[in-house]
């Protein structure tokens, strides 16, 4: 994902240099701070998938008690997830296990070409939305296979051939919400410790990622507003996929 910045001054200056040179200031000191906040939602995103690294057996209740403090501490996030990859054969078992966590009705699913959600049909291998904080109110999402969706298996095929993050601004593919833009985080694990050195090795020993929803206007402006100065407006665009991201380009000001 590649950002732009643009920092718009609406007060004019007497000294166009003045001017000029608090323009560019400010445009890159908005893009640093950006880039450390989303360098931070890295991080956070490599401790969920450390800690499923680091242990064969975490729990529903342990992913929750993870993620807690950083839903408390971010409220732009819209959701942190686990996705694990799964055989056919593994199915049965892993759809038993939720339903004995408590959602009864937890089957693995897929969208229709009606856009409608589906039990999902057999196939080799599934990539189900396993864990998910917040659930309330996500419950239907819980089992969507989300390689079913072509834009978010090539985010995820990304992630997992690189072993690193891999962010991305779309609509909101994963809550099926065409009206909302979300940036979205794909951190991948493996089995065994560490990545994987060669992309043959990551493509075999692939185990699944951690997914971090965040509704993006919400994020820019949390993160970046406190910082602008009076009379300065700021537009973000992701230059990968040709979104304005956050604000307004003010003709005015131009």
């Amino acid at each position: 994902m590649t950002l732009t910045f643009v920092t718009l001054n609406n007060v004019k200056k007497e000294n166009e240099y003045d001017w000029t040179q608090q323009f560019e200031q400010e445009g890159s000191k908005n893009a640093r701070i950006l880039e450390e906040q989303l360098e931070s939602i890295r991080r956070e995103l490599m401790g969920i998938t450390s800690l499923f690294m680091a242990s064969k057996t975490v729990t529903r209740s342990g992913f929750k008690a993870y993620t807690s403090s950083l839903l408390e501490k971010n409220d732009f996030i819209k959701s942190l997830q686990w996705i694990p990859r799964v055989r056919q054969d593994q199915r049965p078992a892993l759809e038993a296990m939720a339903q004995e966590d408590g959602f009864t009705n937890f089957k693995f699913t897929a969208l229709s070409k009606n856009l409608k959600i589906i039990t999902a049909p057999p196939k080799n291998e599934y990539f189900p939305i396993y864990y998910m904080q917040p659930h309330s109110g996500n419950e239907s999402l819980l089992g969507f296979d989300i390689s079913t969706q072509p834009i978010l298996l090539n985010l995820m095929n990304q992630a997992r051939d690189s072993g690193e993050t891999v962010a991305a601004s779309t609509v909101d593919l994963v809550h099926q919400d065409q009206k909302t833009m979300v940036m979205l985080f794909f951190s991948p694990f493996y089995e065994g410790k560490g990545i994987p050195k060669t992309v043959e090795d990551r493509k075999r020993l692939f185990s699944g990622i951690a997914l971090g929803s965040y509704q993006v206007r919400d994020m820019i402006k949390q993160m970046i507003d406190p910082y602008i100065v009076p009379g300065m407006f700021l537009t973000v665009f992701d230059e990968d996929r040709k979104n304005e991201l956050y604000g307004k380009l003010k003709v005015d000001a131009l």
